[in-house]
């Protein structure tokens, strides 16, 4: 079993962009993998014995985007490797989660048990807006943010939240301070 060398690790919450970010990388050059590594249906053993990702060797791979990771963050394949929490606005976060035929307190409740595990480790843990093309070329030294519409979008439509719609469910409170913390 190859174990990957890899520089980067970004997590999140599910829907926040870690679909995106894996192509911008590897588009880029930075070989990075979309749930190949850390996933929900697979152990870390089983995704290695595999091809990686995007048809590449893991020897070559150099991130993994994955919103599972987050349950992983202590996992020895990290030691040495930059974390990286990807954040979206949270009521795009929160709409996104839903279209997938959720209601809006287990989104709520899914996005904050994410954001608790990143948070626990947030002395090793660095921050990059998913909607900041600045930030995520000076984050990972590339000159160019990959677009794709097919890709990047979704042809499902998306609901809408108000703030006043997620504040008078339980946790949305909590949603709300980190929207604040995080710079929404």
């Amino acid at each position: 079993m190859i174990k990957p060398k890899l520089k980067y690790l970004i997590t999140g919450t599910g829907h926040c962009g870690t679909g995106f970010i894996a192509r911008t990388l590897t588009e880029a050059g930075i070989i990075c993998g979309h749930e190949n590594l850390f996933s929900l249906d697979k152990t870390i053993q089983e995704n290695l014995s595999g091809i990686g990702p995007w048809g590449y060797n893991w020897k070559d791979v150099q991130a993994e985007s994955s919103w599972p990771a987050c349950m992983s963050l202590d996992h020895q394949l990290l030691e040495d490797v930059t974390v990286i929490h990807l954040v979206r606005n949270p009521l795009n976060v929160l709409a996104s989660i839903c279209s997938s035929g959720v209601g809006l307190h287990y989104a709520i409740m899914r996005y904050l048990a994410c954001v608790n595990y990143i948070e626990s480790a947030r002395q090793r843990v660095l921050l990059c807006h998913v909607e900041s093309d600045d930030e995520i070329r000076s984050m990972f030294g590339i000159k160019s943010v990959y677009y794709n519409k097919a890709y990047n979008t979704h042809n499902n439509t998306r609901l809408h939240f108000t703030w006043d719609n997620v504040l008078k469910l339980p946790g949305g409170n909590l949603v709300k301070r980190f929207a604040v913390m995080y710079g929404y």
